[in-house]
């Protein structure tokens, strides 16, 4: 009986030994592919999620203001910074799968092929709602006069200008990811330029480390000041009251903070703080800093968000977890994981409750003097949607065009299945 034992033991260390020798000829152990494995291994960042979720309730909190003292401080007025958080986000999560197309493990086609199934998904959706809630508004109330302050919308028959050639268009630009090319598909629903512009970025830098080095992150964050500093000099970057940018500016914002997230990622990885009380207070002041640039110059608090930013984020990743509980965990995941439903929904949402509320007096009067109602009532509806989009409408089109993926992708042996991106 011990002989078998023996036996069977010496025979699994001879398979694993064996098994062993297949990986080193292979060269998937040698010190950078175990680093890089151990990088896509570690979990999420519960504090990074939940910071997330806290930016997306900012967002929807300076939409749906109110005009009164609540609304007013500039925390909330700066929304805008809350995008390019966002970007820099982007650029630290994908940090790995940038570096292994600047090693060749990676092509460029594969990682954009995920990330458009990533992405586009919730664009898709998103845009075709807006089109049916255009069209509702058309049939029930002919014009948008007075209607809409969600959207920048024309005072002309809705009905008429969606079957004009710049209505068609846009909505067809915006379904596309050109939002920032084409800006009458803003119409649809502002906040996809965001989408539009960092799915940009991603093919920029995609490309770009693939034909030089992962170093080249550096030169695509410069490049970046430079487009957002063209959009102003040529006048092409179209600021509103909300201080959202256009054009070349948005793709100059979004290679900033795509590859500013690289950068501090390549920065985590080659060091670790023991104590971060000290990047707490350094963000604090670098928030603190933009505020103050950003009652006085607009552009120039554009410039300066990534940077004022950068602090935060680096504290949100060096910040320790071993303290939370499961359950807290996965509220933090949750937050994040809606965070992005939850940006690019709420404005539809904001749409259909002023067009209700013009047609249900006991709503309008309820709600529009009194912030918090009109608050938490756009907020749980933009939750309930973004619960029932990321859940039951956004994996059925992935599922589709993973399907088309994996027969367009079958030379390679990366199933497109495998969505590690985020």
């Amino acid at each position: 009986m011990r002989y078998d034992t023996v036996r069977t033991f010496g025979s699994v260390v001879r398979v694993f030994a064996d098994n062993l020798k297949k990986m080193k000829k292979n060269k998937l152990l040698n010190s950078k592919n175990q680093s890089q494995i151990f990088e896509t291994a570690k979990k999420r960042n519960p504090y990074i999620d939940l910071a997330r979720g806290i930016a997306a309730l900012i967002v929807v909190s300076w939409h749906v203001r109110g005009g009164n003292s609540v609304t007013d401080f500039n925390v909330i007025n700066i929304h805008y910074l809350v995008v390019d958080f966002f970007f820099l986000i982007s650029g630290f999560v994908l940090f790995d799968q940038i570096a292994k197309i600047s090693a060749g493990q990676l092509s460029p086609a594969l990682f954009l092929w995920k990330r458009f199934i990533r992405l586009w998904p919730l664009m898709f959706i998103v845009v075709v709602a807006a089109l049916l809630v255009k069209i509702s508004q058309s049939l029930c109330l002919g014009t948008t006069d007075g209607v809409s302050t969600a959207f920048e919308c024309s005072a002309q028959n809705i009905s008429t200008w969606l079957i004009s050639e710049n209505g068609w268009l846009s909505w067809l630009s915006a379904a596309l990811m050109l939002q920032i090319a084409v800006e009458a598909s803003i119409f649809w629903c502002a906040p996809l330029w965001s989408l539009s512009a960092i799915w940009w970025a991603n093919v920029v830098s995609a490309f770009t480390s693939r034909v030089g080095r992962l170093s080249n992150i550096w030169i695509l964050f410069g490049v970046g000041f430079i487009l957002l500093a063209i959009g102003f000099v040529l006048d092409r970057a179209f600021i509103d009251y909300y201080g959202e940018i256009w054009g070349i500016s948005a793709l100059g914002r979004a290679l900033i903070g795509f590859n500013g997230g690289l950068i501090i990622r390549n920065h985590l990885n080659n060091k670790s703080y023991q104590s971060t009380t000290y990047i707490w207070i350094l963000s604090v002041v670098a928030l603190v800093v933009f505020m103050v640039i950003d009652r006085y110059s607009l552009a120039a608090a554009a410039f300066v968000s990534p940077i004022c930013l950068a602090p935060l984020l680096v504290a949100l990743a060096s910040q320790p977890d071993a303290k939370l509980t499961m359950q807290m965990r996965s509220w933090f995941l949750w937050a994040g994981k809606l965070s992005f439903p939850v940006f690019i929904w709420h404005r539809v949402v904001l749409e259909i409750y002023y067009g209700a509320s013009q047609n249900i007096p006991i709503l309008g009067q309820a709600t529009s003097t009194h912030f918090v109602p009109r608050y938490l009532l756009i907020l749980s509806c933009t939750i309930l949607i973004s619960i029932v989009s990321l859940q039951f409408l956004e994996p059925r089109l992935r599922r589709w065009l993973e399907t088309f993926g994996n027969r367009f992708f079958s030379f390679t042996r990366t199933p497109v299945v495998s969505q590690t991106l985020t």
